[in-house]
């Protein structure tokens, strides 16, 4: 109940929900509901955090808009951000194969990519990018190229 009173879900759709819960023998969130399950973590660790006096600027508005980004770390492999929130949080709701890259990070190996696509010919420039950059270089110096091949 607490999990559906966080996700704004209120009655009749919560009770609909804990029925639908109950008649298949109430298993455990994770297996019922496994992307509620997962937003729940997320905002319950934000609260946690906050009370703990570990999120910085704690009564800032935009913070639960900044959370509400986690959401979709289920459904990347890479996830950047210059945010302090989401790098001292992402962190804990990633798995083996994500990667959480910082903004600045992220950005300079952008840049060099530009720089290396710039310097290229004109000829082949207007080929189109596709045709050229379909793919990161064969160049591990790329962080990009490193997170393509992971």
């Amino acid at each position: 109940m607490l999990g559906l009173a966080l996700a704004g879900v209120h009655e009749p759709y919560a009770t609909t929900v804990t029925n639908r819960w109950k008649a298949v023998g109430f298993p455990p969130l994770r297996s019922f509901a496994p992307y509620f399950s997962y937003v729940c973590s997320v905002d319950l660790t934000f609260f946690l955090a906050t009370a703990a006096g570990l999120v910085r600027d704690a009564d800032r508005p935009s913070n639960k808009v900044d959370i509400a980004y986690l959401y979709y770390l289920p459904f990347c492999t890479v996830f950047t951000s210059k945010d302090r929130l989401h790098k001292n949080l992402a962190p804990l709701f990633l798995h083996s194969m994500q990667n959480f890259i910082s903004g600045d990070e992220m950005k300079a190996d952008l840049a060099r990519l530009n720089a290396r696509y710039s310097a290229l010919p004109k000829e082949t420039k207007l080929k189109g990018m596709m045709n050229f950059a379909s793919e990161p270089p064969d160049d591990e110096s790329f962080l990009t190229t490193r997170m393509w091949d992971k």
